[in-house]
């Protein structure tokens, strides 16, 4: 059996033209937030302003860096900065994941979806093809393929794909090659983080 692990990141979701990048939270947040009676808010609001940052991992260390300024008697405007910032976050992704039917169109994602995962090699440069082609040959030896996902959004829409894979399973299982059959399985989903409605993790 050979394992085939697909690391998904933003830029699934991005593709998908859903605005859950770092900016696109920050943005909503200095938006509600700005003019807010809170001054502690309200100033947070503004230094996100002035210091834009455009990765997640470049807010995560500044607000390491941040925490220098706090001491016990100030460190809960730290964590009400830190609360109301990830409740604008889980809102923004809610709204953003509705855009997203996967219902309406079961048929186009179940092809797209296996013919992304089955021939994913296709997309690859002919160097990064080349050094995994007698990985992913099939042969009398080769005949099984597992593919898991590891999954960094907190969104949940590559979840909603699979089980529309998954309810097709038996068609999904088999293909055909030149000396006899390829057996596909689905394997598990790991999201690193949660999501936004189960077992949310806060980096």
């Amino acid at each position: 059996m050979t394992n085939i692990l697909f690391l998904i990141g933003n830029g699934f979701d991005i593709n998908l033209e859903l605005k859950t990048d770092y900016l696109d939270i920050q943005s909503e947040y200095i938006k509600q937030y700005e003019n807010s009676d809170d001054e502690n808010l309200k100033k947070f609001a503004l230094e996100l302003k002035i210091n834009k940052n455009e990765m997640w991992s470049n807010f995560e260390e500044a607000m390491g860096e941040h925490t220098k300024f706090y001491n016990k008697c100030t460190i809960k405007n730290y964590e009400k900065r830190i609360d109301t910032f990830k409740e604008v976050m889980i809102t923004k992704i809610l709204q953003e994941e509705s855009r997203i039917i996967t219902d309406n169109y079961p048929n186009e994602i179940y092809n797209m979806f296996k013919q992304s995962m089955t021939k994913f090699h296709s997309q690859l440069k002919p160097e990064s093809k080349n050094s995994i082609q007698h990985f992913i040959s099939p042969s009398k030896t080769n005949t099984s393929f597992n593919y898991g996902f590891i999954v960094f959004n907190y969104t949940d829409i590559i979840e909603r794909c699979i089980k529309i894979i998954r309810k097709r399973e038996k068609a999904f299982n088999f293909r055909s090659f030149s000396n006899g059959q390829i057996y596909d399985i689905l394997g598990n989903v790991i999201y690193i983080h949660g999501t936004v409605k189960e077992d949310f993790i806060e980096t």
